[in-house]
């Protein structure tokens, strides 16, 4: 067991090797009447600046101005501990961030003989919170700058989209045999309303950076959707030397989805089976059922499979 000489080189023996805490001792008014522990190397004060050393001289000055050096000691007094971790004023009157506790001491019969106060420098960990904090806003203000170009971008890919509406109108009403281009043009009609809920999407970024998109669900047959996918990227196909082919069963795959949503994930799949196989290679788009599912895939190279409830 440790006897009374022991503690007392024990304990100070910490207040000597201590590196980055401070210790001070303080009178009932905040005097500093005691300095220990690395309160030079932390506060550029010594034993000799004892005279006149106030413990609201470490505060910064807008923080005295606000009251809260007294404030500390009021805390401290009043329910014998405080803390705060805020910027304090070395003897230079350079900044450190310190995290600090202040204990109210009393007496035996409870009267109130003074403070002590233990800091420790923690500006290292305050300048890469800054840091960190600055990271993000300059990430944010950058997710802010492309908020707006793409909301813009929505605005201006709107505009297009109403003439090209009135073109097919016209080539429907223009042409001798209308039935020979219903298919091409039905194609076109589906893929301009594809891109005119794009840019609606593109001008409400807020709702498309939270990720709250809505679906709007109705149910259809499947089939259409992927005809449409392949004669869409058939001329892609054939220039790049690819047999591209739908094989779709003749019973109607009927299906609860969002057909905007999920033609542009067959789309992508079709586009990049045919991005990854060679010339001369087949890709194939499949749609069957399995059980109350549907499921599609394309193959050729085999990009991706998913399934979508019935």
């Amino acid at each position: 067991m440790m006897t009374d000489v022991c503690l007392r080189e024990l304990f100070m023996g910490f207040l000597e090797q201590a590196k980055g805490e401070v210790i001070l001792l303080c009178d009932r008014e905040g005097s500093v009447v005691g300095l220990y522990g690395a309160s030079e190397e932390v506060l550029g004060y010594s034993p000799s600046d004892l005279p006149g050393l106030h413990s609201a001289d470490l505060y910064t000055e807008a923080d005295r101005a606000k009251g809260l050096a007294q404030f500390e000691l009021d805390v401290a007094g009043e329910s014998s501990r405080s803390e705060d971790d805020r910027w304090h004023v070395r003897k230079d009157r350079s900044h450190i961030w310190a995290t600090g506790t202040v204990c109210g001491v009393r007496d035996p019969q409870g009267q109130l003989l003074g403070f002590v106060k233990v800091m420790r420098d923690r500006t290292d960990l305050r300048m890469q919170i800054e840091t960190l904090e600055n990271r993000l806003d300059a990430a944010l203000t950058k997710l802010q700058n492309v908020e707006v170009f793409l909301s813009t971008l929505g605005h201006e890919l709107r505009n297009p989209l109403s003439p090209l509406g009135t073109a097919v109108h016209l080539v429907e009403r223009m042409v001798e045999h209308p039935d020979r281009l219903e298919r091409p043009l039905g194609i076109v009609k589906r893929q301009l309303a594809v891109l005119e809920r794009l840019a609606n999407d593109l001008m409400d970024i807020s709702r498309a950076g939270s990720g709250k998109l809505k679906l709007r669900l109705e149910q259809f047959r499947l089939q259409p959707l992927l005809e449409d996918a392949v004669a869409a990227f058939q001329e892609r196909a054939v220039s790049s030397g690819i047999r591209l082919q739908a094989l779709l069963p003749e019973v109607p795959i009927l299906i609860w989805a969002d057909p905007d949503r999920l033609q542009q994930v067959v789309l992508n799949l079709v586009e990049n089976s045919l991005k990854y196989t060679p010339s001369g290679g087949t890709v194939w788009l499949k749609a069957f059922e399995e059980g109350a599912d549907a499921a599609h895939r394309d193959a050729g190279l085999l990009v991706g499979r998913g399934a979508i409830r019935g």
